[in-house]
């Protein structure tokens, strides 16, 4: 083979291992930016069901659908000042979420 033909092969190598470095990290990005706004989405979840609205879990299902999550499970558990949310979903991209997060207000009246 000569210089021409192993210099192709190598620039072929080289391209293939940087195209898949870059999907990888651009995979990354798009899984941290999907964990970051589902955090985000269950912190406001908490605070709603504290207040007492009615839509709390509905909402919720309707960010995951719009971020394309599937939603395998979801448990939204409600106390006096305590609020549970245990998620279970899926993105298209095949990765799994699986997120249990706890709310409570240590907020006592005393007369």
């Amino acid at each position: 083979m000569n210089q021409r033909g192993q210099a192709l092969i190598e620039m072929l190598i080289l391209s293939s291992i940087i195209i898949v470095a870059v999907i990888w990290t651009v995979r990354l990005g798009v899984l941290l930016h999907i964990n970051i706004a589902v955090d985000e989405m269950i912190e406001i979840t908490h605070l709603c069901e504290i207040q007492k609205k009615s839509d709390c879990q509905s909402q919720l299902e309707k960010n995951l659908r719009q971020l394309g999550l599937t939603k395998n499970s979801l448990i939204v558990a409600n106390s006096n000042n305590q609020s549970r949310i245990w998620l279970n979903a899926t993105t298209s991209l095949g990765q799994q979420f699986v997120k249990e997060s706890e709310l409570k207000l240590g907020l006592t009246v005393s007369q």
